[in-house]
């Protein structure tokens, strides 16, 4: 048995933390009937990062469905000048492209990690979940903040992923913006 606030091991039976004092049981403290806390194993750096190279690819497919379907993200001009280059970035379509593949980018993190599976695939193929602080599932409102919160984390050099291998609970920038946890099964 783990204390669930710092994480130290418990002999069985114990009915306060050791070492933090914190109750090891659920309301009433009481070990008859009672169950004990669930302890919480964080995910690390490399899990995360191997599956968000999992959803990546996922999500790449998608992008390219979309560019193939909406022929909006395809530049097919045949021209590769700096000009219309630039042209093509400030274009209509490039614009509806990239709100559109933003649009699906938003839904596939809410969506996944707001469901009752709590994970994307990447998540769910290495056995990792998106939680909040107490362990349990996310709302659909916290999983889109939480993925624009990755905007901050990307934008100051990536800083925000790094802190997953440095805090306590393995907790990136937008996960401590967004109040949440990503866990091992």
């Amino acid at each position: 048995m783990y204390c669930r606030k710092c994480s130290a091991q418990q002999p069985e039976g114990t009915r306060y933390c050791n070492k933090c004092g914190f109750s090891l049981y659920e309301a009433d403290g009481t070990q008859n009937g009672a169950t004990p806390v669930r302890y919480l194993e964080y995910a690390g750096f490399w899990r995360r990062f191997g599956a968000y190279i999992i959803d990546y690819v996922i999500l790449n497919a998608v992008s390219l469905g979309i560019g193939a379907i909406t022929n909006l993200g395809i530049n097919t001009t045949g021209s590769t000048t700096d000009i219309d280059i630039f042209t093509y970035f400030f274009s209509a379509n490039f614009l509806w492209y990239f709100a559109i593949n933003f649009m699906a980018d938003v839904l596939y993190w809410g969506l996944f990690e707001s469901s009752p599976l709590r994970a994307t695939p990447g998540k769910m193929v290495l056995s990792i979940k998106v939680t909040d602080i107490e362990g349990n599932r996310i709302s659909f409102g916290r999983a889109v903040g939480r993925y624009l919160s990755k905007i901050i984390s990307s934008l100051i050099f990536g800083i925000g992923y790094i802190m997953i291998a440095f805090t306590e609970k393995k907790q990136g920038l937008h996960d401590i913006m967004a109040g949440t946890l990503v866990i091992q099964k």
